[in-house]
């Protein structure tokens, strides 16, 4: 009976009867094989694009080598064939070639070992349609110790880098991170150093030593929270600025504005009332190169508008009214009216003075027209208004108050210092009162 041969190494086992006086020969050889099997290590120098490692019967040949070190200088991506396709074998391969190298025993699918890296791979030995699997790809490990160089993947799935105290490090390439169920990414940076972010060779965000955050711009002021920059021309850069503060009262914290980098010029912020609520503050300033950001607009806590003015205690059915600065306003009371006026504000009771000054209003209701006055009075007190002037629905004209007059009166004037009256008009030759007038007047 023939000698047959191990299906994965190729050892060979002789038949019965055979090989009476030159056992000793055969037994060496396959004890060689084991040797290389078990523990060899080959340096296989790789050339051009392809080559084929082979496991020959009753040989030592470099198939069946158990740790493969490749060198040499391949021209290309090195295409290394495992034959025969029915052998399994396990190898651990270290590439240090310039190029990478990619492993294959049939149709079932290669392993692709990157320069200057090492894996733990095995092949099926299926024949036609035998595969190469990566074992290094799918290593479970509980507590690893990255002792140097560098971290390049895709996933660190519920892994601490660094410990709770993370030494000095720099992190090469990662590509797309993503975290474990449940679990968090933490950043540090050792001492006063920054943490960034690049892309396309060039720096996106910052933060600093402070705290500060500035996206598009390596040096946030120490103010700031975020600065973004976007430029719309060569000379002016504008940058915003999240977390800014305006003190005006009580401290506002809100969106700041400014030019090239210099501190903020104008804001939105947001600062508490008196009460739970809160105002929405706007500012300006007039140099945006050493600014002082002045209050320009306010919104209180009650929706009322103050335009270069704080609000009022505008209050009952005349909130969300609009104040200006020097007194002026406008508001209604949600009755199918509308009032215009100087220094006068409506507490949801009466109206009072806003300044220590005379008080006018003009109110438009249910179609009418009504001019009302008011002398000066102390700020904070009650107005009482005096109506001068109204005009109906209909165009009639009243003075002081609901008086239209009788029919054919004129309005007539009391001199400099007193209101108008209603009165009959005199006529030469006597009578009053509107006729067909021959005389003068």
């Amino acid at each position: 009976m023939p000698s047959t041969y191990t299906n994965n190494l190729g050892i060979q086992k002789p038949g019965t009867g055979e090989q009476s006086g030159s056992w000793g020969d055969t037994v060496n050889t396959n004890s060689d094989i084991l040797d290389v099997g078990i523990n060899g290590v080959l340096s296989l120098s790789l050339s051009g694009t392809s080559s084929t490692l082979t496991t020959s019967d009753g040989v030592v040949s470099n198939g069946q080598y158990k740790t493969l070190v490749l060198t040499g200088s391949p021209s290309g991506t090195h295409t290394i064939t495992i034959s025969p396709n029915d052998s399994q074998k396990i190898y651990f391969v270290r590439n240090t070639t310039a190029q990478s190298v990619v492993f294959t025993q049939g149709s079932g699918g290669n392993v692709t070992v990157a320069t200057g890296t090492s894996k733990i791979i095995y092949s099926d030995g299926a024949g036609a349609t035998a595969a190469v699997n990566d074992l290094t790809s799918v290593f479970a490990m509980s507590n690893p110790t990255i002792t140097g160089g560098g971290i390049t993947g895709s996933v660190i799935n519920n892994t601490i880098i660094g410990g709770s105290i993370p030494a000095a490090g720099t992190f090469g390439s990662v590509t797309s991170p993503s975290l474990g169920s449940g679990g968090s990414l933490s950043l540090s940076a050792a001492g006063a150093n920054p943490i960034t972010a690049s892309t396309n060779g060039s720096e996106r965000l910052r933060i600093d030593s402070a705290g500060n955050v500035g996206i598009g711009i390596s040096s946030p002021t120490a103010s700031s929270r975020l600065h973004t920059y976007q430029s719309i021309s060569s000379a002016l850069v504008p940058s915003l600025t999240v977390g800014a503060t305006y003190t005006t009262g009580n401290l506002s914290h809100g969106v700041g504005f400014s030019i090239n980098n210099n501190p903020v010029s104008a804001g939105v912020y947001v600062t508490e009332a008196n009460g739970p609520g809160a105002n929405l503050v706007f500012t300006t300033a007039a140099d945006f190169v050493t600014p002082t950001n002045t209050e320009r607009m306010r919104i209180d806590a009650s929706g009322n508008l103050g335009l270069g003015v704080t609000p009022s205690a505008w209050g009952g059915l005349y909130t969300q009214s609009f104040q200006m600065k020097a007194g002026g306003f406008l508001t209604n009371n949600q009755l199918n009216d509308v009032h215009f006026g100087v220094n006068a504000h409506h507490n949801g009771t009466s109206w009072l003075y806003t300044d220590t000054n005379t008080a006018t209003r003009y109110e438009q209701f249910n179609g009418g027209h009504f001019w009302l006055t008011a002398p000066s009075g102390t700020a904070g007190t009650a107005i009482t208004f005096t109506e001068r002037l109204r005009i109906d629905t209909t165009g009639a004209i009243g003075i002081g108050g609901a008086n239209y007059g009788t029919s054919g009166q004129t309005i007539v004037s009391a001199g400099s210092g007193a209101a108008p009256a209603w009165g009959n008009l005199s006529v030469a030759g006597g009578g009053t009162g509107a006729s067909t007038l021959t005389g003068s007047v």
